[in-house]
């Protein structure tokens, strides 16, 4: 059974925050580290922004449209394990 996780795109920074379903708890918040790069991702201005995608092995794969820099990034993230 996959964690019960809830994203939330952070609109004109590129963040994305990752709370618990069950109890509204944060978890952490993915951002860009790319070559060393640890800003923000620029601007997240479009619904439907984010796309989601659950892998077999439980991993999380998220698309980020970023509209302000022309670009799609591309996140990994596995829970936690309890």
């Amino acid at each position: 059974m996959p964690a019960a996780i809830i994203f939330f795109a952070a609109y004109g920074f590129g963040y994305i925050r990752v709370h618990s379903l069950k109890d509204g708890g944060y978890i952490g918040t993915l951002r860009p580290d790319i070559n060393g790069f640890k800003g923000g991702g620029g601007c997240v201005d479009s619904d439907n922004a984010m796309n989601v995608a659950l892998r077999q092995n439980g991993e999380y794969v998220l698309f980020l449209e970023n509209a302000g820099r022309n670009h799609v990034m591309m996140f990994r993230w596995s829970p936690p394990r309890e």
